[in-house]
C-alpha cells in the first residue's frame, strides 16, 4: 500500500525552512555599511553605464526624427509603452485597441498599467517611467543577487575584504 503524501504540506514546509535560514543568514548581519556601500555604488555605476546608450542614441537623432527611448526589440517595447497608456488613461484592465469586438476588459500587464498610472501621477512621460522601471528593477535584481551570493558562499566575499 502506498502512503498519500500532502504535496501542498510538504511545499510549505520546504518554503519555511528555506524563508527561515534566509532569515538566518549571518552574512546579511554582518553585512556593514562599508560593504553596503560598496553595493550601492557598483549598482550605481551599472545602473548609469546601462543608461549611457539610450542617452547617445537620443542625442544623436537626426534633426526632423524623433528617437522612441527604445533599443532592444522596439516591437515588444512599444506594445509595453502603449499598455502603460492605457494605464495613463486611468484603466486597471487590459484592453486589445485592434479589436471591432466588445470588451470588458481583463486583469491582464497590470505592472504595464501600474507603470501609466504612475506616470498620469507624476506628469513624466511614459519612456522616462519606462526606463526609470528598467533601472530601478535592475538595481533591485543586482543588490538580491550579491546578497544571495553572499549568503550561500563563504567565498562570496573574501576578494573585496569583508
Amino acid at each position: 500500500m502506498s502512503k498519500k503524501v500532502n504535496y501542498l504540506r510538504v511545499g510549505f514546509a520546504l518554503e519555511k525552512q528555506v524563508l527561515v535560514s534566509v532569515g538566518k543568514c549571518a552574512t546579511i548581519q554582518a553585512m556593514g555599511s562599508k560593504e553596503w556601500r560598496w553595493v550601492a555604488i557598483v549598482t550605481l555605476a551599472l545602473g548609469v553605464a546601462s543608461t549611457l546608450p539610450y542617452l547617445a542614441a537620443w542625442t544623436m537623432a537626426p534633426a526632423g526624427q524623433h528617437f522612441t527611448g527604445l533599443l532592444f526589440n522596439p516591437q515588444d517595447g512599444n506594445s509595453y509603452i502603449a499598455k502603460m497608456r492605457q494605464g495613463l488613461e486611468g484603466s486597471w484592465l487590459f484592453r486589445l485597441p485592434y479589436t471591432p469586438e466588445p470588451q470588458d476588459g481583463a486583469p491582464l500587464y497590470l505592472f504595464h498599467l501600474f507603470l501609466g498610472h504612475v506616470a498620469r501621477w507624476t506628469g513624466l512621460p511614459l519612456i522616462a517611467v519606462y526606463h526609470l522601471a528598467r533601472v530601478v528593477g535592475g538595481a533591485a535584481m543586482l543588490v538580491m543577487l550579491y546578497v544571495l551570493a553572499a549568503c550561500v558562499s563563504d567565498d562570496a566575499r573574501e576578494p573585496f575584504g569583508y
